[in-house]
């Protein structure tokens, strides 16, 4: 900081009122120091202050103190000028240091969060209630979506069918939508995830208990996130039509943790919606009480399927006296099995995801591909169902819809 009179007095026209004072006091007592001292102010007040008076000079396109008091280029400012003396004293050359005005670059990136913020308001837009039928309101969708798998790679000359982050993307929100037009008016939506949402549960591609090596596609921040977009695009589809919505992500083999991650990442983004719940249970069984009607939700790999109708009974005794109508639904097998045990019925779902390259190789999870939605009673029980195959989802443009 120079302190010659004559440049402090060069920074006059761009100086506030106090920074005038500041000047008259440092040129008074030839310091800055004895200027804090006359003032009774901290002396790095003062320092600051015509440090930032500096700065402004600089962005008028002016250098205080030198020779240069050209107009630069509107956008910038001086950085600082460099000299080349020679020996008798004299400037031989003389340039100028310009860098791009930093408060411009502030106000352009201030349009660009404003329009990004834009689109995100725009998305996240509160959703109407919708009214439904006196009837409908002992009604309930469910939709247990069968072992997403987003991440997954394959390839379809080595294995099933091609699968990756935006197949796995477009897939499930077309599902999700078709059985949310053609189910009925209800008075709640359950969206069930039954485990193994993300096909790799960590940076390195692995699943944390087995530490099995996976085929992904890409990076695991992207996979979270296409992840968790999936989710609330099926969310908003369904609040559109349903005055309530539940989501529940159950823990699988493949997505111990990111499960969990999961409706963490719900339950914050919806917040504010009094319509959505999600469930964030870290618990690998999770029941929920319908009416008359038991739903009890397991990924299926630590309890068989055989084991469930006791295991749901010793779990929750009273919730299995005061209903009438039990369903257990599971995943991880990725095929349809369906049986009513005594007091129950246990149902496995098929998955939307193609085999991998390793169980496709050795013949293993060979099933048909699909979403369904089931439609329960409060009183009545399970009263229809809708089901999604996979081929009509990847139908052409010329195949007829199905309502």
């Amino acid at each position: 900081m120079k302190l010659l009179p004559s440049y402090l007095n060069s920074l006059r026209p761009y100086a506030s009122p106090v920074q005038i004072n500041y000047i008259d006091a440092v040129i008074s007592k030839r310091s800055i120091r004895g200027a804090g001292r006359l003032l009774n102010i901290n002396e790095s007040t003062i320092r600051m202050s015509l440090k930032r008076l500096e700065a402004k000079a600089a962005t008028k396109g002016h250098a205080p103190g030198s020779a240069y008091d050209h107009k630069i280029p509107e956008g910038y400012h001086i950085k600082g000028i460099s000299e080349l003396v020679g020996p008798d004293g004299k400037t031989k050359i003389k340039w100028v240091k310009t860098e791009q005005d930093k408060e411009q670059l502030v106000n352009a990136m201030h349009e660009i969060f404003e329009s990004v913020c834009a689109r995100i308001d725009g998305r996240a837009a509160p959703i109407p209630c919708p009214d439904i039928a006196d009837k409908a309101k002992d009604l309930a969708v469910v939709v247990p979506m069968g072992d997403p798998h987003v991440g997954l790679y394959t390839w379809a000359a080595e294995a099933e069918a091609d699968f990756d982050c935006k197949i796995a993307e477009e897939l499930l929100v077309s599902a999700v939508e078709h059985l949310v037009d053609i189910s009925p008016d209800a008075e709640e939506f359950f969206l069930i995830n039954l485990g193994d949402f993300f096909h790799s549960d960590n940076v390195d591609n692995e699943t944390a208990h087995s530490g099995h090596r996976l085929d992904v596609d890409g990076r695991w921040a992207k996979v979270q996130e296409i992840g968790f977009w999936i989710m609330i695009r099926c969310i908003d589809r369904a609040l559109a039509k349903y005055p309530k919505v539940t989501i529940h992500n159950a823990i699988g083999n493949h997505d111990e943790h990111t499960s969990q991650a999961l409706s963490a990442t719900l339950s914050a983004w919806y917040r504010n919606e009094p319509r959505v719940s999600v469930i964030k249970c870290p618990s690998k069984f999770w029941y929920h009480q319908w009416g008359k009607c038991l739903i009890g939700v397991h990924h299926g790999h630590t309890t068989k399927f055989p084991a469930m109708p006791l295991t749901v009974a010793a779990h929750v005794p009273q919730m299995w006296g005061e209903t009438h109508f039990r369903y257990c639904y599971m995943g991880h097998k990725h095929h349809n099995e369906k049986k009513e045990f005594p007091g129950i019925t246990v149902e496995q779902f098929r998955t939307l995801a193609p085999k991998d390259a390793w169980h496709w190789g050795i013949g293993g999870f060979i099933s048909m591909r699909d979403m369904q939605s089931i439609h329960l009673h409060k009183r009545f029980g399970e009263v229809g169902r809708r089901i999604c195959p996979v081929e009509y989802l990847e139908r052409s443009k010329d195949d007829p819809e199905i309502t």
